[in-house]
């Protein structure tokens, strides 16, 4: 059984398993974190995964409670995607938000957006103008100070985003879904390593129109529950495809109008009667065209941050709190920050654009 300790922002985290492959795989990502000395604080949580065999079924134990994996193709796969949200929900003292974050002037800029709308990409052309890499993916901010922490993980690009900029591991094994890691602190780029004021928020729009769609398959014990609760939400066009899968679900809505999270909670609330939930790759938007960089105000941002968030459960540190008491939570944390909204366009006026917002000189 292989053990390893980590120190991940108010976070004591201990993650024991026998799979070396997902011991080096979580470490890829969470090195900067590893702790060799006792682990701070009270907000301790330990995780055991059990890949199965002969002696037992998969599962993955977080805090004492075993949820078995027997149903997933890869039982290994599935744990350290789960890992990364049972950090974020394990978390007291942050409200973790979705986007990438670098330093300028000792200002935090966070860029956030849905997959596809080039947010790494900007994030490189970005540090290629000087700018520090404070996290790739969470956007940590205090909750007592208001300011954003670093959380330095590798950076996942594709091959093609990262030619001609920062050299990527010299790993074979760094591969991620079709993407390569960037090592922080190899140096690769510079790393921002203080707590900072979020000075600019940058939400990066992808096409307005068209349906996103969400597949799930379904145990039969609790199926009839969540699907009622599907149609409830108003929206939802639901199909059941049969075929060779006779418990997959498919669920169609509406692009930008607000299900996404919705259907996020519906997930978590029947988490048991989930066997695997994935959305299909859909066109990206169209980069070929003049891009638009427009301020927006905090309340609007706030609204759109909602949805883009890291932490599943909505709470401030009393407990789970209602949409709208978080809501008022981000725009106080938006308040001090200039937040824009930028559409797909060329990747040079993107950049163009976001260095002059920010009191750049324009992309060498």
């Amino acid at each position: 059984m292989g053990s390893r300790d980590y120190q991940i922002l108010d976070l004591g985290l201990t993650l024991e398993t026998p799979d070396e492959g997902l011991l080096r795989d979580f470490h890829l990502d969470y090195a900067r974190f590893e702790s060799h000395a006792p682990l701070e604080g009270e907000n301790r949580l330990r995780v055991r995964f059990e890949p199965g065999g002969p002696h037992g079924p998969a599962f993955l134990e977080t805090g004492g409670e075993r949820r078995y994996l027997g149903d997933y193709a890869s039982p290994s796969a599935f744990a350290l995607f789960q890992l990364h949200r049972i950090i974020m929900d394990a978390v007291q003292d942050f409200t973790v938000l979705h986007g990438a974050v670098l330093a300028k002037d000792g200002r935090a800029l966070v860029i956030s957006g849905p997959s596809g709308t080039g947010k790494t990409t900007l994030t490189l052309d970005l540090l290629d103008q000087g700018l520090a890499f404070l996290s790739d993916d969470f956007c940590p901010v205090s909750r007592a100070t208001g300011l954003v922490h670093p959380f330095p993980r590798s950076l996942w690009v594709r091959d093609e985003a990262g030619a001609g900029t920062v050299a990527p591991l010299p790993d074979a094994e760094a591969l991620h879904r079709g993407k390569r890691a960037l090592g922080a602190g190899t140096g690769a780029f510079r790393i921002h390593d203080q707590p900072c004021p979020l000075g600019w928020l940058v939400l990066l729009e992808g096409e307005a129109q068209g349906q996103d769609v969400l597949r799930v398959r379904l145990r039969e014990a609790g199926r009839r529950a969540f699907l009622d609760a599907a149609a409830g939400l108003g929206g939802v066009e639901t199909t059941h495809p049969g075929g060779a899968i006779p418990d997959l679900w498919e669920f169609r809505y509406a692009r930008g109008g607000g299900l996404a999270g919705a259907l996020a909670d519906l997930l978590e609330a029947h988490r048991d009667t989930v066997i695997l939930a994935s959305n299909p790759p859909r066109p990206g938007p169209d980069f070929n065209r003049e891009p638009r960089l427009e301020p927006i105000p905090s309340h609007e941002a706030a609204f759109i941050l909602l949805r883009e968030r890291k932490q599943h459960r909505l709470t401030l540190g009393e407990g789970k709190v209602k949409a709208g008491a978080f809501l008022m939570h981000l725009n106080e944390i938006l308040a001090g920050a200039s937040c824009f909204r930028l559409t797909p366009g060329y990747r040079r006026d993107r950049l163009e654009r976001v260095l002059a917002a920010i009191g750049g000189e324009g992309a060498r």
